[in-house]
């Protein structure tokens, strides 16, 4: 009997063992495949990885360094002096010029509160400044602008100032063209008001080929364009145009 009873035990021992083994073969079996899925998912983020250093590498590569200086250096504004070159300007077109458009559509770099400086070819500075400049890496003697202002040294102290919405500056060239509510102001009390005006930085001449209108301590005046010739010291119209004197009319009507 005791025997019998040794048999019977031994068999419910080994039935308890196997019921063991199933259990734990279950749960390795579902902790190879949790591990499985994370060696996937790990794969797949390496990858990803490994494709945005290879286009971060590819960008630095083909970038140049003045484009990455610039935009860095361009923000919170920047000065600029310009030489006199002895190339020849090719100033734009009539109305809104080519390169401005070019720069609109492909402008990669800018700055705000840009500032540009130099001399004309008889060492009497200028200072060009806007809200905004901007320039296309394919053209970086082209500069772009939004509200600009030039103010302009003459000789024996005087000046000149000029505004506008737009315009473009040729730096290498020193040439600027001011478009849409141009403002023309010279210091001995002269205001002209023009749709374009075309300042060669080198000789500071101006020169407007819209309608031009304007006033001043001797009168007022419109015609159909008005040149600045700063050797001479004036402002000469283009026709047609209509000249309205001031005169002092207490000396006219005041009774003798």
């Amino acid at each position: 009997m005791s025997s019998y009873m040794t048999a019977e035990n031994h068999a419910g021992r080994d039935w308890l063992h196997t019921a063991g083994n199933s259990t734990s073969g279950l749960k390795q079996l579902q902790q190879g495949r949790r591990h499985t899925a994370m060696v996937k998912m790990l794969k797949t983020v390496l990858v990803l990885a490994a494709a945005l250093l290879c286009a971060l590498l590819v960008y630095n590569l083909t970038a140049s360094e003045d484009d990455r200086s610039l935009a860095v250096s361009g923000v919170g504004g920047a000065v600029q002096q310009s030489q006199t070159g002895d190339t020849p300007a090719q100033p734009p077109a009539r109305g809104t010029p080519e390169p401005l458009a070019a720069v609109s559509a492909q402008s990669e770099i800018a700055m705000i509160g840009a500032r540009y400086g130099g001399m004309d070819n008889k060492g009497r500075p200028f200072t060009i400044t806007a809200d905004s400049a901007s320039r296309s890496p394919d053209m970086p003697d082209i500069i772009n602008l939004q509200k600009p202002m030039a103010d302009i040294l003459l000789a024996d102290s005087g000046w000149i100032a000029v505004e506008s919405l737009r315009g473009v500056y040729m730096q290498d060239h020193m040439q600027l063209f001011l478009h849409e509510n141009v403002r023309f102001f010279h210091d001995t009390g002269y205001e002209m008001h023009t749709g374009d005006l075309h300042i060669d930085l080198k000789t500071s001449m101006v020169r407007g080929t819209t309608p031009v209108s304007g006033h001043g301590p001797a009168g007022a005046v419109e015609a159909g364009g008005m040149v600045f010739d700063p050797s001479e010291d004036k402002i000469i119209f283009n026709g047609p145009a209509r000249l309205t004197l001031f005169l002092p009319t207490k000396d006219i009507f005041l009774e003798q």
